[in-house]
């Protein structure tokens, strides 16, 4: 027995494990038989074992070799390479097949100002180069990768050529002011701007001169000889009374037409072919040294009744065909053709003082522009963009002057007036959730129903800014997001990007310069402390701008706004394959209250295709706490939950 201990131990010492030890580990016993061996055995048994070598495992090179050049092996491995990639290709072929079966929107071409955000910039007050008081276009130029960077495709800056103070009147169309930088700095800026992939619109006074300027000077004197063309240039009257139309030149005998209130303003006569042919000179001149697009402002004033009151459109139509028939014969002709037509039909026709001329005036513009940049070697497959900002008009005067006079856009003039506490804007409503809300949403059923493309704006150098009128940035930054979201183009006032306010100088005599005041850029509310920061109006508009590029739902999509509850209200865009709502669903929700809110999101029309269980927030209002960028938020109860004077954008698909 102790004999067989001994042997037990030395074999547990060997690494061989017995019963008990299995049974002490595992707690659970397991029966094993263990040979028995005499010592002699066993001592031969474990030397063999430590001397053993490892089997070879798999085939031999003989044995490889074999397969290898086996007929058979061979056809058999040429069949299942070609199962193989001929899977692949058919796995491929149907995974493309599923793409292109499934239901997807429409590709849509746009032109270049379609969806685009165009930056209007006050010259004199954007950034100066050589630190003396005005801003030039040198200074302009040194910001455009930063106007870039925050989604901005167009530059407008006012004034561009040589005019009196307030940009309405030339001095010279063919010049810039020195003041801000000269025909050198202007062409520089218009070459930077293109490397930036940014386009640049200007504006172009068709309508008034500057009573210094060289026509009127001459137009006044036109008794003499050498002043005799420039007789039509203005409308000259002996025998009637001043109003404020009508004004004495000096103190003689002879009126003038004028803008109302501005006898420093004489009105252009677009009778006179030598008005025509001098304004669409200048238009080509620009078209020339590289301006994509021109503005033209007060065309109310293109033609006026005989006391110079009013506007009259009874031979609209009339004229506008025989002008149609006109494009429709000098269209096909050469460049030098097609100017010589031009100015024997515009000579030919009676001229009226009335909204027929304005329409004929812009007409034959948008005519010379089509051909001139056609016939030009440097400005092939170049779209011209035009745009006008008619005072508010009557929607079938707004409708001729895109389809008839053949303009681009109508800017949305009358977000101009939203403000709290005026005749648009009710006092008791404390906000301006409400007249916004009316406003937009009569205009999107005009512009949807009419195909009037718009520009939306909420300020410019002639009206105070957003900010101060809605005495609230926070509001501010709330219209900006509804902006950015409408379908058309977006212009945008410098600074109104970062919420900036009127200018409040004591004891200021011109305070209509208040709205111009400096370009914010270094403090800590400044255009560079809130591109930096992670949250700030800025960077809630530089998302926003962003998505526009790139999104067809903004730029062309349907768009739904819901009515105004507890001073908050949605925008939501989307896109439409034939009855179907296609791709992502963007909805912007905006509380203009004081108080937290539960807003419900459930009758916007992707909500009746389906019931959407999560959305996406895409950016919110730079005081937003509850939201962050990227979350994931639960919509499936058809409510939103807002806070205080606060934004969101959210999207989903159906």
């Amino acid at each position: 027995m102790f004999q067989h201990m001994a042997e037990s131990r030395r074999m547990i010492e060997r690494g061989h494990k017995t019963d008990s030890y299995i049974s002490a580990v595992s707690g659970n016993p397991v029966p094993i038989t263990l040979p028995k061996t005499d010592a002699t055995q066993k001592e031969a048994f474990l030397i063999q074992e430590q001397s053993s070598e490892p089997k070879p495992v798999g085939l031999t090179s003989d044995e490889l070799q074999y397969y290898k050049n086996d007929s058979f092996w061979k056809t058999l491995r040429r069949i299942l390479f070609i199962l193989f990639w001929l899977t692949w290709v058919l796995l491929f072929c149907i995974a493309i097949l599923l793409i292109t079966r499934s239901p997807g929107c429409n590709i849509v071409e746009h032109k270049w100002w379609q969806g685009s955000v165009i930056y209007q910039i006050w010259t004199p007050s954007f950034k100066n180069s050589d630190n003396h008081l005005d801003g030039d276009f040198d200074g302009i130029s040194a910001k455009l990768t930063q106007l870039r960077q925050i989604g901005v495709n167009g530059i407008f800056p006012r004034p561009f050529i040589s005019t009196e103070e307030s940009a309405f009147g030339a001095i010279d169309y063919k010049s810039v002011a020195e003041s801000i930088g000269g025909f050198s700095q202007a062409q520089k800026f218009i070459n930077e701007a293109h490397k930036e992939g940014l386009k640049v619109i200007i504006d172009i006074p068709i309508v008034t001169t500057s009573e210094n300027h060289e026509w009127f000077q001459r137009s006044s004197r036109a008794s003499k000889p050498e002043n005799e063309e420039f007789k039509s240039f203005y409308y000259w009257k002996r025998n009637v009374e001043p109003s404020p139309y009508m004004d004495r030149y000096k103190n003689s005998s002879v009126f003038y037409y004028h803008i109302k209130d501005r006898p420093d303003l004489p009105i252009l006569n677009w009778r006179s072919e030598n008005v025509s042919v001098a304004i669409k000179d200048a238009l080509s001149f620009w078209v020339d040294k590289g301006v994509d697009g021109f503005h033209f402002g007060f065309i109310e004033y293109l033609a006026r009744t005989p006391d110079g009151k009013n506007a009259d459109w009874t031979e609209i139509s009339r004229i506008l065909r025989s002008i149609r028939d006109h494009i429709n014969f000098y269209k096909n002709g050469s460049i030098n053709t097609k100017e010589k037509d031009m100015v024997t039909v515009i000579g030919f026709f009676k001229i009226f003082y009335h909204w027929t001329e304005i329409s004929r005036i812009l007409r034959s513009i948008r005519d010379h522009i089509n051909f001139y940049k056609n016939g030009s070697i440097n400005t092939k497959e170049k779209d011209i963009f035009l745009m006008a900002s008619p005072e508010p008009l009557k929607e079938d005067r707004k409708r001729l002057l895109q389809t008839d006079a053949g303009l681009d856009a109508i800017v949305t003039t009358e977000l101009d007036n939203i403000a709290l506490s005026n005749k648009i804007c009710y006092a008791s409503e404390n906000s301006v959730a409400g007249c916004t809300n009316e406003i937009i949403s009569d205009l999107l059923v005009f512009h949807s129903s009419t195909g009037v493309y718009p520009v939306w704006e909420f300020g410019n150098p002639y009206t105070d800014r957003i900010a101060s009128r809605v005495h609230n940035k926070i509001h501010s930054e709330l219209l900006m997001m509804i902006q950015l979201l409408l379908p058309g183009t977006s212009m945008i006032y410098y600074g109104d990007e970062i919420g900036s306010t009127n200018v409040v100088q004591v004891g200021d005599e011109n305070a209509k310069q208040r709205q111009r005041g400096d370009m914010v850029w270094d403090n800590e509310n400044g255009f560079h402390s809130q591109f930096h920061e992670r949250t700030s109006q800025l960077k809630t508009f530089q998302k926003l701008a962003k998505l526009r590029s790139v999104s067809n739902a903004i730029i062309s999509g349907e768009t739904y706004i819901s009515k105004v509850f507890q001073n908050a209200f949605s925008l939501t865009r989307f896109e439409l394959k034939d009855t179907a709502i296609c791709g992502k669903v963007y909805v912007l929700v905006v509380n203009f209250g004081h108080h937290t809110i539960n807003h419900s999101i459930s009758d916007i029309p992707p909500f009746q295709s389906g019931n959407p269980s999560y959305a996406q927030i895409i950016t919110a209002s730079s005081n937003t706490e509850s939201y962050q960028e990227r979350q994931d938020i639960d919509i499936s109860s058809g409510i939103i939950k807002l806070g205080p004077q606060e934004g969101i954008l959210f999207s989903f698909k159906v």
